[in-house]
């Protein structure tokens, strides 16, 4: 059993509780239908980005590789993005992301020391905060599972480059 996580939010101290195991993985699983094909559509159209050719100078050599653009400098077709947003849209069921967020939100979850009993008592009219609580309970629930895909990904593309295979 791993130790609460405390997290101030605004004007109040939230306390998170991991999930049990095989819950923790229902709720990924629900949130991985929803948000997995619009999130590789987003992800792949700013990555495309990266993959520029590099450019020859004068003398026919190449020049050196640009910096890298940050998130928000990138050149990206919007209509990619428009595909992510109606393959989001498509996907989303109304009951499901509301049983997602009050289960993230409520369950295993203190604010101030004291259990949220309420979900609609707790949040109505501070749909912000809520926005807020809920990214600091995804954080706390699948912080360390994101940190090791990516980590994989990593050995994965350097156990492929020691190989000399590219890796996809």
């Amino acid at each position: 059993m791993l130790e609460r996580v405390e997290k101030q939010i605004d004007d109040h101290v939230y306390s998170f509780a991991h999930l049990p195991a095989q819950e923790a993985l229902r709720v990924l699983t629900k949130l991985t239908k929803i948000v997995g094909e619009p999130l590789a559509i987003a992800v792949g159209a700013l990555m495309k980005d990266d993959k520029t050719e590099r450019k020859l100078g004068e003398d026919g050599l190449p020049l050196p590789a640009e910096p890298k653009k940050g998130l928000l400098e990138r050149d990206v077709d919007p209509e990619v993005f428009g595909k992510a947003a109606r393959s989001l849209i498509e996907k989303l069921d109304e009951e499901e992301v509301i049983a997602i967020v009050v289960k993230l939100t409520t369950q295993q979850v203190l604010c101030d020391g004291i259990e949220i009993k309420n979900f609609n008592t707790h949040f109505t009219g501070q749909l912000g905060h809520l926005f807020k609580v809920l990214a600091a309970a995804l954080e706390v629930q699948y912080g360390n599972f994101f940190g090791a895909m990516i980590g994989l990904t990593g050995t994965v593309q350097a156990g492929a480059a020691a190989m000399g295979i590219a890796a996809r």
